[in-house]
């Protein structure tokens, strides 16, 4: 059957239609926001375990302080670091020649006499095992944990999350969602998020994690 104007007029408007949606499509893929394109990672604030600790490796050697026949771990530690640590604190011990043993110990001394080293000071600390294990040998290396403060279940972000405007002020950034593409049947699931500092109190630092004392609510979410 021959066509009439009429039909040939409503193919063409289809086909461009069909254009259009294409292209429109093609548009979405290409410049539209992918999730996180804009290199945002989040991060949902939670309640964890915050601690602080003093970590170097020692050596092993002989205890050469009371004579005894035993063997005992020689950590170097600098200036800035040797007020954190006293005689009696415990210390957990990881020893990788020996499959990675883990163990414990106790600080038995610091060294009142440092050795320079350039512009800082080195003192020699004494740990002493607990219960020294099996085959542990003179010059091993020995992986040293001092908890210096702990806190359980407190609100916490990364130390990479937080931001410091002066000497005592801190500021995280809130990650927001503004606009989502999404088109299910071809996969296309586009994010446009955008970021807004807020100020927070902090209290313990830690290792990996801070303490957030204000300023932030279970559950909410901040870059990475």
């Amino acid at each position: 059957m021959k066509k009439t104007k009429k039909d040939r007029l409503k193919t063409v408007i289809s086909l461009l239609v069909a254009v259009g949606i294409i292209g429109f499509l093609i548009f979405l893929i290409t410049y539209s926001p992918a999730e996180n394109t804009v290199g945002y990672e989040p991060f949902t604030v939670t309640k964890r375990d915050v601690v602080r600790s003093f970590q170097a490796t020692g050596v092993v050697v002989e205890n050469l302080i009371n004579q005894e026949n035993e063997r005992v771990v020689v950590v170097v530690v600098d200036e800035y670091e040797v007020t954190d640590l006293a005689t009696e604190q415990t210390a957990n011990l990881t020893i990788g020649a020996l499959k990675d043993t883990t163990t414990s110990g106790k600080i038995y001394s610091i060294s009142d006499t440092p050795r320079v080293n350039g512009d800082t000071s080195e003192y020699d600390v004494v740990i002493r095992f607990e219960k020294q294990p099996d085959q542990l040998r003179l010059g091993m290396h020995v992986d040293v944990n001092v908890v210096l403060e702990d806190k359980k279940n407190v609100l916490a972000v990364l130390n990479d999350s937080l931001n410091k405007q002066d000497n005592s002020r801190y500021y995280v950034e809130m990650l927001t969602e503004v606009r989502r593409i999404s088109l299910s049947k071809i996969g296309l699931n586009k994010v446009a998020q955008e970021t807004a500092e807020r100020q927070v109190e902090i209290g313990l630092q830690g290792d990996d994690y801070t303490e957030i004392i204000d300023g932030l609510k279970e559950g909410e979410v901040i870059v990475k």
